[in-house]
């Protein structure tokens, strides 16, 4: 045991905590001097072979085994010093002591101090109290400190001034930054998720982020943010990953599961440290990125009651070895430099109350500190929840395309096949026989790489998500231990029950994050996988411990766990899945797998193990009968999860007619029934609901068969009930969005003649038919005066918002001279007459455009047509309408003041004048 224990170099990691910071004396005393570490191992050895002599039965013999790993190493550390208050209630809150027994640590911890304080050199550095506060980190709460230790409070504060006063007189930010760009590339660039080696041993599986990394495409999530139509007008289709911050300083990426949004920001930290200067326009090469992992900081959070830039100073000195920062000198940065903030899994919260408390650290953050660019990523099931404010723009990832699939692939596999012919070969393969599976698993950048690897190993692909998570753990764990290159070091019983062995690890670790606690560490997992093989009669109390550590070890190897956690997120829900598979249902637990179902059906946090879970369940039916009872079961009792069970309606092969039946009505019921949004800037009207609909209705012949049914019922129940009516008509529309360039033949109405009423007499449903039976923007300048006959001047110019789902139309007006900005001079100025001949006056078409949030979709040759009609025109009034139509655009435009006659300069200055917020350059 001692031999093992000097391995860990003392002095060095007292350095690590140190250096820097003004204790120029004992730096000097052990820097390059291994007589510390010598009497730490001596000190060490004689109490642990005491404790061990008094419980040798405890921790296998190995009191090592427990106090290796840096989580317990850190805070036995701290409580070592004269001025720590050692006692059972703070040795509980940072060491499960729940098999050990009594008083075991604290009499480890006070033999120990007693040893060491023998040694003039740890004497010095355990009498020190403000070393006492170093080690307690400088981002500690003072009042926390206080309670742990025999110093007052007011004591504690002298000395934190003191310690700031003095790394702040020493600081360097050019030798910080580097140190963190550093660390932080070597930290960040390396991929660590399952498939894609992490262990060094397995040189031929390990890849850099840039050798696989696809830059993605996004789009404008939220339609209904007018902030977000000037982008709209510029990406017509799809947002680059260098255009990403075109959308604002305050960003949230929204992606499914396994979307890559994790490695988006990972990319962009690495991107911009090395300083790349093609990205993001070269914009952003000069500034600093932090990444935060949401579920870490809350964890931090909790147990310490911090802010962001506390936790961010935690962060920078564990993770990245920057240990002469104080929250004073971050804050100088983050508030004089150029810095940008990536917070990263806001979805991973589970509890509400906490993602609510998240969600207003980050937007205070920036109240704070007003000059920072952040980025938030979120799945987007959930997000809603806690959905940051209206200062975020949201935008979200679009699944790989064909040439995105194609170019992961031939990536891949230029890094792991190494002979030409088979690297061509195989990558031919998988391209050709792709379409034999559903377009939705390839176009999922995590699915994607699972299948690549499923078929580098057998050339053959799966045919459902389960079977890319089962063929993919097999091919892992057993093709990987039958590899003759690679050294199993594992009991082979545990070999045997290691999938019973990583699912009861996944369903404990899910349980934390589902709880108030989130304190996973690797002891309480290392623990969890002891009680685990004590419990198949594998070891006893006295092996169980170093048999967990072997396993751990080898699930490191496999790339399965890794730092306390499985390496993605799927494959926790999917071991989870299994668990209440394996030790739910296939023990015929009815209630227990209903109850477990019923809690958190309506939960987002929960959705993919209970997926995984009714797909395995769904493999081994030989009729309907389970899944049916099911359904039944969560219609009755839980509104909640209708879209959850008509998403998995499109999954499920043993499921009757009358069950996709139901929750298809039970979820058209529900969404009919829900306030129809009065204006663009309320919240969706459970768009989840909706968007399962639409995805059923479109994919699956049933369910549009029951749906249709189900509407024509409708109508015949509304028939004398004209606003209710014109909702069902919306509904129908709406629900059958992506058919809308499918004209009216499409949609059969009960009674024509009544659904003709009903457009007639309400403005939105009016334009919902226009729009699937005529071209944009030709049927507002062709039923213009139709419009305001039926509806009135002042309807052209307000916005019409979708009943159901998340967008809007804009207004007549803003349609109407989106034709106008289209045309050439002449047919320009013959529309402006004809809005005169409505009675709308030049004064009003400016002062409109003037107050619209939004532009009209002005392309790049429109707009150089409109600089020449401005320059051509002699009319002022439409010189205007010109001019502050182009100042909607985000682009930047030059209008060269010499062609330009007094009368315009003059114009152009009164405009400027009054405060527009953007201006053409001149």
């Amino acid at each position: 045991m001692s031999g093992e224990l000097a391995m860990l170099n003392i002095g060095k990691w007292i350095l690590t905590k140190i250096l820097d910071k003004g204790f120029d004396s004992i730096v000097g005393k052990i820097s390059n001097n291994d007589e510390i570490n010598i009497a730490f191992n001596k000190a060490f050895k004689k109490t642990a072979d005491e404790i061990q002599s008094k419980h040798p039965d405890v921790l296998g013999n190995s009191l090592y085994v427990f106090f290796k790993k840096d989580e317990i190493y850190n805070e036995l550390f701290k409580m070592l010093f004269k001025s720590s208050r050692v006692n059972i209630s703070i040795i509980e809150k940072h060491f499960d002591t729940s098999s050990l027994p009594k008083n075991l640590i604290l009499d480890f911890i006070n033999s120990l101090r007693t040893e060491l304080l023998k040694y003039r050199i740890f004497d010095e550095i355990l009498s020190d109290n403000q070393l006492f506060f170093i080690f307690q980190g400088l981002d500690a709460n003072i009042q926390v400190i206080a309670e742990n230790s025999l110093i007052s409070v007011e004591t504690l504060s002298a000395i934190y001034d003191t310690i700031q006063t003095r790394i702040g007189q020493r600081f360097d930010y050019e030798k910080f930054k580097r140190i963190y760009s550093e660390n932080a590339i070597n930290n960040l660039s390396q991929i660590s998720f399952i498939g894609l080696g992490i262990d060094i041993s397995i040189k031929k599986n390990r890849k850099k982020l840039n050798d696989v990394f696809v830059e993605p495409l996004f789009e404008l999530s939220d339609r209904g943010n007018p902030d977000l139509y000037q982008l709209q007008n510029i990406f017509s289709d799809s947002i680059t990953f260098d255009d990403i911050f075109a959308a604002g300083k305050k960003i949230v990426i929204l992606g499914n599961p396994g979307s890559g949004k994790s490695m988006v920001l990972k990319s962009i930290v690495c991107d911009i440290l090395q300083r790349k200067e093609a990205r993001f326009k070269g914009n952003l090469v000069d500034y600093l990125p932090f990444r935060i992992e949401l579920r870490n900081y809350l964890s931090y959070k909790k147990k310490n009651h911090v802010n962001i830039c506390k936790y961010l100073l935690s962060l920078l000195e564990t993770d990245y070895q920057v240990t002469n920062l104080t929250e004073e000198i971050l804050s100088t940065i983050l508030s004089s430099k150029n810095c940008i903030m990536l917070f990263d899994g806001l979805d991973e919260i589970f509890d509400i109350s906490d993602k609510i408390a998240i969600k207003n650290d980050i937007e205070n953050f920036h109240n704070n500190f007003d000059n920072i660019f952040s980025i938030t990523t979120s799945r987007i099931i959930g997000y809603e929840d806690a959905s940051l404010n209206e200062d975020f723009q949201v935008i979200q990832i679009k699944h790989f395309n064909i040439d995105k699939i194609q170019e992961y692939v031939k990536k891949w596999y230029d890094k792991e096949e190494e002979v030409a012919d088979i690297r061509e070969r195989e990558v031919n393969g998988f391209l050709s026989k792709m379409h034999e599976i559903d377009g939705e698993l390839t176009s999922n950048p995590l699915l994607l790489s699972l299948i690549v690897i499923i078929y580098r190993n057998i050339l053959k692909l799966p045919e459902s998500k389960l079977e890319i998570y089962q063929s993919c753990t097999k091919t892992l764990v057993d093709k990987w231990d039958a590899s003759k290159d690679l050294v199993i070091n594992l009991d082979e019983r545990l070999l045997k029950e290691k999938e019973k062995l990583f699912a009861d690890l996944a369903h404990w670790q899910y349980d934390q994050l589902s709880s108030k606690e989130t304190a996973i560490t690797f002891v309480k997992a290392r623990q969890t996988v002891a009680k685990t093989i004590r419990r198949l009669n594998i070891a006893d109390e006295d092996t169980s411990e170093s048999l967990a550590e072997e396993f751990m070890e080898y699930a490191q190897k496999r790339s399965l766990y890794f730092d306390n956690t499985f390496t993605h997120k799927t494959f926790l829900e999917y071991y989870t899945a299994y668990w209440i598979y394996s030790n739910i249902e296939k023990k015929h637990n009815v209630d227990e797998r209903n109850r477990i179902i019923s809690k958190y059906i309506g939960n987002s946090f929960w959705f993919i193990v209970l997926e995984l879970l009714l797909n395995l369940i769904d493999k081994d039916q030989a009729d309907t009968d389970i899944i049916d009872d099911i359904y039944k079961i969560q219609i009755r009792d839980n509104p909640a999860g209708i879209p959850f069970l008509i998403n998995m309606s499109l999954q499920l092969k043993n499921i009757s007619d009358i069950s996709i039946r139901d929750c298809i009505i039970t979820g058209v019921d529900q969404l009919f029934c829900k306030k129809i949004r009065e204006n663009m800037y309320r919240s969706r009207v459970d768009n989840n609901l909706f968007s399962s609909l639409s995805k059923a209705i479109r994919y699956s012949t049933k369910a549009k068969a029951f749906f249709d049914k189900h509407i024509t019922e409708m109508e015949r129940i509304y028939s004398q009930n004209m606003s209710e009516l014109i909702k069902v008509y919306a509904l129908k529309i709406e629900l059958n969005n992506v058919d809308f360039n499918k004209g009216m033949d499409f949609f059969k109405f009960e009674n024509p003649a009544t659904y003709r009423e009903a457009t007639l007499s309400n403005a939105y449903l009016y334009l919902l038919d226009k729009s699937i039976s005529m071209e944009y923007p030709q049927y507002i300048v062709d039923t213009l005066d139709e419009f305001i006959r039926l509806f009135g001047i002042q309807k052209i110019f307000e916005e019409l918002i979708s009943f159901y789902d998340d967008y809007h139309f804009g207004s007549y007006f803003s349609g109407f001279m989106h034709s106008v900005f289209s045309s050439p001079i002449n047919k320009m100025e013959q529309m402006i007459i004809i809005l005169n001949n409505l009675g709308i006056t030049n004064s009003d078409i400016i002062d409109n455009i003037n107050r619209s949030l939004h532009g009209y979709f002005i392309s790049e040759s429109q707009k150089k047509s409109l600089l020449k009609a401005f320059e051509a025109t002699e009319n002022l009034e439409i010189c205007e309408m010109i001019y502050l139509a182009i100042l909607k655009e985000t682009f930047d435009i030059k209008i060269p003041l010499e062609n330009l006659s007094e009368a315009k300069k003059q114009m152009i200055t009164r405009i400027e004048q009054q405060n527009i917020e953007k201006s053409i350059t001149l």
